[in-house]
């Protein structure tokens, strides 16, 4: 594993004229750490720049493999080690950086330097460390991966809105919630997202994407009281599973998770033929990754990863009820 010296010795050593991919998750932090990234090698004068937002779904890294060949330099940030080993076994000639804080046991190969911190530290928040940039999307990036939990990150957002003159909440639910519900409007157009959020200097100038995030936020709530009344309980684990027409499964997880911290939650919804998880439990008392392991035991094409804390999966359509069963042998242990 790097240490920060490693990390600040890579990034001084990229030149002008390197050919670089930027490689990151398809959320806010995500999206934030590769903006910030990349606005720091336009600063230098780099001119060749690839970027790839990807959606955690199998096979989604080996799919850009191909495009990364051509680059002398690769940087990876906020995706778990799961989702791109396989693809690296094919780019051990080349330079690439991986920042991530995601918990995984999967090892990574040697030729990367790889730097990994715990999970309420976000990918942002070491990107914005190593080479600065947009404070307030540093802050928008940290507070949707539930980074504020973290003291040092908490300062930093305080120090932030206080000059601001803005609070917590406000910026959370004006700023926040906007680039959130944005990204998922155009998941599927994420080049044209990148586009439109690398171009806002300020999060006073965000009036351009709020038309498209005004759909996504209504669903949001819409599943958000829906929640209340047909949600199911499987021992301490309170089940939703429910069909948005956006992909909106990670924010009414998240709304439902902080307003009921205590609580464990699975949300599910389906996804390409397949199953998707989040699961939650805000006060980090159930370790979530452990939890939907017990729920995919034994389950075909079944995969979990993340945080204590937050955590995802996928099964099989066919398998949700399997999955619930097995969820009743977890004992609440943590």
């Amino acid at each position: 594993m790097a240490d920060s010296e490693q990390v600040k010795k890579f990034i001084e050593n990229i030149k002008v004229e390197d050919k670089i991919s930027l490689v990151f998750h398809d959320d806010l932090d995500g999206f934030a750490s590769g903006i910030l990234m990349y606005d720091y090698l336009i600063k230098i004068g780099c001119k060749n720049i690839q970027t790839f937002s990807l959606k955690i779904e199998t096979n989604a890294f080996e799919n850009v493999v191909d495009d990364l060949k051509r680059d002398d330099k690769i940087i990876i940030m906020d995706l778990g080690p799961n989702l791109i080993v396989n693809g690296l076994q094919d780019l051990k000639d080349k330079e690439i950086l991986y920042i991530d804080h995601h918990q995984n046991e999967v090892v990574i190969p040697e030729n990367v330097l790889e730097y990994r911190t715990e999970g309420l530290i976000p990918a942002t928040r070491s990107v914005y460390d190593f080479v600065g940039g947009k404070l307030w999307l540093a802050v928008a990036g940290i507070i949707s991966d539930a980074g504020f939990k973290n003291p040092d990150n908490m300062k930093l957002i305080n120090n932030f809105l206080e000059e601001e003159k803005m609070g917590f909440e406000d910026y959370t639910v004006e700023i926040v919630e906007i680039i959130d519900s944005f990204l998922i409007y155009f998941r599927e157009k994420r080049e044209k997202a990148f586009e439109i959020l690398k171009d806002i200097d300020s999060w006073k100038e965000l009036e351009e994407i709020k038309k498209y995030a005004e759909p996504i936020k209504k669903e949001i709530e819409k599943f958000v009281e829906d929640y209340e009344e047909n949600h199911e309980k499987i021992g301490k684990i309170n089940f939703y599973y429910f069909k948005p027409r956006f992909k909106v499964k990670v924010l009414v997880t998240n709304k439902i998770g902080y307003k009921y911290p205590d609580e464990i939650f699975i949300f599910a919804s389906p996804s390409g033929g397949m199953i998707s998880m989040s699961a939650r439990n805000q006060n980090g008392q159930a370790n979530m990754i452990e939890v939907l392991k017990v729920g995919i035991n034994g389950l075909e094409d079944a995969g979990c990863g993340g945080h204590i804390p937050a955590a995802g999966g996928q099964i099989r359509g066919q398998d949700l009820d399997k999955f619930k069963d097995n969820l009743r042998n977890w004992d609440g242990e943590k």
